[in-house]
């Protein structure tokens, strides 16, 4: 996770680059970043950093809120999170059907093509082999599809009941939904571990309890 070293690093920078960015305090400045940023690890917060630095007619220093956004964007590309038309073409493809064989299976195969083989018996041993093995098996292949964008497929259903027979309203839907979860993935993935533990302190709390308490009466 960052330090107040790199935090510095960053002020520092911003104050060569933004001639109008000269923070009275740099110190104190630091500590006051570092109670929403030291969750962030220091060479992500600095290339965050740059990246809000580099934005087109850019007059102004970036403030933390939006070095948090390009943490949020430089996570979700760390993740190879696609777009949502990406997601639901990944989902669209077809399944594969294959077979799987054990070693031996293979072996017995591979013996069958052998010119001079007694292929009856090569294909009784086979078969027999095939019926008593629990590693040989045949089936349907998912697609490759991103392990986030399954989680939200399979709560429409997918791959056996989703996408249904309306192509356009279940394409329109999925991308809403796939948008908003990745929305909140990553600010969940932002929220600033002050946050979380406030979060998590009062909904633990006797007023929390006592109005769940009452919604089940």
């Amino acid at each position: 996770m960052c330090n107040k070293i790199d935090v510095i690093d960053i002020i520092q920078q911003f104050s060569t680059l933004y001639p109008n960015y000269h923070p009275a305090d740099i110190a104190e400045t630091a500590d006051a970043w570092l109670a929403i940023v030291e969750h962030v690890p220091g060479d992500m917060l600095k290339a965050a950093a740059l990246q809000c630095s580099a934005e087109p007619g850019r007059a102004f220093a970036p403030s933390v809120g939006e070095i948090m956004g390009a943490v949020a964007q430089l996570q979700a590309k760390a993740a190879s999170l696609p777009d949502a038309i990406t997601a639901w073409a990944q989902i669209n493809e077809r399944p594969s059907w294959r077979a799987f064989r054990c070693p031996v299976a293979i072996d017995l195969m591979e013996r069958y093509i052998h010119p001079g083989a007694n292929v009856r018996a090569i294909l009784a041993d086979y078969g027999d082999h095939l019926r008593g093995c629990t590693a040989c098996h045949e089936g349907t292949v998912l697609p490759n599809v991103h392990p986030f964008v399954e989680r939200v497929a399979r709560s429409f259903g997918w791959p056996e009941r989703f996408p249904g027979d309306n192509p356009e309203a279940d394409r329109a839907h999925f991308v809403r939904v796939y948008e908003q979860s990745v929305k909140s993935a990553l600010a969940e993935a932002a929220q600033i571990p002050a946050v979380t533990q406030y979060i998590e302190r009062i909904s633990a709390g006797s007023a929390i309890k006592s109005l769940a308490e009452g919604m089940k009466k």
